[in-house]
């Protein structure tokens, strides 16, 4: 996958514009979306984290913000298969090196937020 231009998608990333995104299109997106980027936005929250990994999660939640990326999210079905694989492959390298015990708390984190959103199952 090529690399993120960071620059460019950490400007389109607020915290007010990622929460919007999510509850107008969580039924849209999906859980397969929602929980990558769910676990993102708690990492960047916590205390914990470098600088350059900061700007590698800014820069892939502010591609799933812009509605203008590789593959448009009107696009039916595909349109947020792009998100998803640049959400997915920066949830790996954050969590590659981060001890399992805090990828752990941060996963079920983000899965009972989706449960929230979408009930259980």
């Amino acid at each position: 996958m090529k690399t993120l231009p960071e620059e460019k998608y950490k400007k389109e990333y607020s915290e007010e514009s990622f929460l919007s995104k999510l509850a107008q299109n969580f039924k849209t997106v999906g859980r397969k979306v929602i929980l990558p980027a769910l676990e993102l936005y708690i990492t960047l929250r916590g205390d914990r984290i470098k600088g350059s990994q900061k700007v590698l999660i800014v820069a892939a939640l502010g591609y799933f913000v812009t509605p203008f990326d590789a593959l448009p999210d009107i696009t039916p079905f595909i349109g947020y298969s792009d998100d998803l694989a640049v959400l997915m492959a920066t949830t790996y390298r954050i969590f590659k090196n981060m001890p399992e015990e805090k990828r752990s708390k941060i996963r079920d984190m983000a899965m009972n937020r989706t449960r929230k959103m979408f009930g259980q199952g």
